[in-house]
């Protein structure tokens, strides 16, 4: 049987926008009705595609460029202690890829690269985990790159 949800359930969805590059993953985060307070954590560093209209809104904020898991981590425990109403990850594929710089390179050797992708999912789990538990009281979009490699950050053109 269906039922309403919630404001408790409402203001701690966590929700992922998924697609390719260019397909408005972003710009459709500038929908989001003006009584709730938004912060994007600006981890691609390409926040342009927000219109303007809505970057001037008082409600919005943004963190500087993240560049390291380190800023990533202090960014979200930051956020966890603001009243935040949503809370837009973008990209969450870009955390992946500063996990990826922080561990290594690639390893030629096959044995070496299987142990090197393992680590390197298990920390993207441990940092979608930690986003999840510092976050739970708020609403969370994280926004995901269909053509972006993890490990290299190469962007396919299809």
């Amino acid at each position: 049987m269906l039922k309403p949800i919630s404001e408790v359930e409402r203001l701690s969805l966590k929700i992922c926008v998924y697609g390719k590059s260019g397909t408005g993953k972003t710009y459709s985060c500038s929908t989001i009705p003006e009584k709730y307070s938004v912060v994007f954590v600006n981890v691609d560093n390409k926040l342009a595609s927000l219109p303007e209209e809505f970057r001037k809104r008082s409600n919005v904020f943004m963190t500087e460029p993240i560049t390291t898991p380190n800023e990533y981590s202090a960014a979200i425990r930051e956020i966890a202690n603001h009243k935040f109403d949503v809370v837009v990850i973008d990209s969450f594929t870009f955390v992946q890829q500063r996990i990826a710089e922080a561990l290594s390179s690639a390893y030629e050797d096959p044995q070496k690269r299987l142990q090197y992708y393992d680590k390197l999912m298990r920390q993207t789990i441990n940092a979608l985990d930690f986003t999840i538990n510092k976050l739970k009281d708020k609403t969370v979009i994280f926004t995901l790159l269909e053509d972006v490699d993890g490990l290299t950050g190469n962007t396919t053109v299809r």
